[in-house]
């Protein structure tokens, strides 16, 4: 029986979906594939394949090869800003706000009084120069690439040594090391103080003619405990200031508020890092600002001028859409009665336990009859962590749904039909529970919804 052609599968209603999805020539070489797949196993009985068989089969392939990068998700890990998850979530009133703005043509680099090329950064600057007092500032597409570009602009002819402590050498996600970027923007690291003790001395003794600047890093992902102890911005200061070289900061997170309003322990806020003398700071625009990813710089007018005159700048920059979104952000800071309704992340540690408690009872409700004997299913006291780096071994209280079933292999295989549901449920396996955090579950009906689609089977 000769298999129907690809065209005929592509037009029918079964691929609908996986086209959407995956694209249409994607799904048309995933079709080719499978077919070439079936004619090459000769005395296997052929399959006699309808459109939905075909479009079942091909889908499982796609899947396998290519999961569904890009699809939307319910983050019921417990971590908040999780990195494979896309860390922050943005507003859809806000994100389709600035969709409309930036999906035409757009005031991006012209400046309209004059007529005359302008900087498309210009709006994103002046919030963030608003926000913490900064005399400059600019904007590229992640915070490694900040810190890369920020090095680079530092290093200046013979002068290419960057101080950082040996506490403060960070490996940030996906094996990225703060001394590979240094090496990637040309200087030297020198390192200085131990593991767990630098003192201001130790950065006085480094400095030599060939120092182009100190760098300290907010060791953000990680905590020392016990004895140890790091030299504060104003006791290095005086050092930079008398050897004429710039204090940089990396804060990483990007910490704009007060962080003690939710419970939560003190953070270095960006404001506070220029207040205590460092002249570039750099962080994040995805984590606890809670925007889209970029990387950000703050500091003195001639050093951010510097910055957004090296080549690298132009390589690094942020599109249209991100920088819309961004100021659209930026902005909701402006007005403090705005910040919770337009920011989630903000929104979301500040949501209290009876309202946690409530969603997760209705989803426990729903969910119970739907799993197999042998399950059970109960609401309990649960943490959740910020994630992305920031605010590390932080426990946020929350509630989530617990589910136990009667071994290891039946939860994995539960954690992988919710994973497979139209929307994946992403939750998180510990000891002999499947848990399912709902700090980050704005609107319970969207998830019950998806729940219809659920098999036990």
């Amino acid at each position: 029986m000769r298999p129907p052609s690809i065209d005929a599968l592509l037009n029918s209603d079964a691929f609908e979906t996986l086209i959407e999805r995956y694209g249409r020539k994607v799904v048309r070489n995933a079709i080719r594939e499978f077919q070439s797949h079936q004619r090459g196993q000769p005395g296997k009985p052929r399959q006699s394949l309808d459109a939905e068989g075909y479009a079942r089969n091909v889908g499982e392939r796609l899947n396998r090869a290519l999961g569904m990068r890009g699809e939307a998700v319910f983050n019921m890990t417990g971590v908040l800003l999780h990195s494979n998850l896309g860390r922050a979530q943005l507003d859809p009133e806000l994100s389709a706000k600035a969709a409309r703005t930036a999906s035409g043509t757009v005031l991006l680099e012209l400046d309209a009084r004059t007529g005359k090329r302008g900087d498309r950064e210009t709006s994103v600057a002046a919030s963030l120069q608003a926000l913490t007092n900064a005399e400059a500032a600019a904007v590229v597409n992640n915070n490694a690439a900040a810190v890369m570009l920020m090095l680079a602009v530092l290093r200046q002819g013979s002068r290419n040594q960057i101080i950082v402590s040996r506490g403060e050498l960070v490996e940030i996600g996906g094996s990225f090391r703060l001394p590979d970027i240094m090496r990637a923007a040309g200087v030297r690291l020198v390192e200085v103080g131990t593991t767990n003790v630098t003192r201001a001395d130790d950065y006085k003794l480094a400095v030599t003619e060939k120092t182009a600047a100190i760098l300290k890093v907010h060791t953000s992902n990680y905590r020392i405990d016990g004895y140890s102890s790091v030299a504060t911005p104003q006791e290095i200061v005086p050092i930079a200031e008398s050897a004429g070289i710039p204090l940089c900061m990396d804060l990483g997170s990007g910490c704009l508020i007060d962080m003690t309003q939710f419970g939560l322990p003190p953070e270095p806020r960006v404001s506070e890092a220029l207040q205590q003398g460092a002249q570039l700071v750099t962080f994040s625009g995805d984590k606890l600002l809670g925007s889209v990813q970029a990387g950000i710089l703050l500091g003195q007018k001639d050093l951010i001028a510097r910055v957004n005159r090296h080549p690298m700048k132009r390589a690094l920059r942020l599109d249209k859409l991100r920088l819309v979104m961004l100021q659209e952000t930026l902005k909701a800071y402006q007005d403090p009665s705005l910040l919770a309704a337009q920011v989630p992340l903000i929104r979301q540690l500040a949501r209290g336990i009876p309202e946690l408690s409530d969603l997760a009872n209705g989803l426990s409700d729903a969910l119970e009859p739907l799993l197999d004997r042998g399950f059970t299913c109960q609401v309990v006291p649960h943490h959740c962590e910020m994630g992305s780096g920031s605010m590390p071994r932080t426990e946020i209280p929350s509630v989530a749904v617990e589910i136990q079933g009667p071994s290891q292999a039946a939860l994995k295989r539960l954690d992988v039909r919710l994973r497979s549901l139209p929307v994946p449920v992403i939750g998180r396996i510990h000891a002999r529970s499947l848990l399912l955090d709902l700090r980050t579950v704005e609107d319970l009906e969207p998830l019950l919804s998806n729940l219809q689609f659920f098999s036990a089977s």
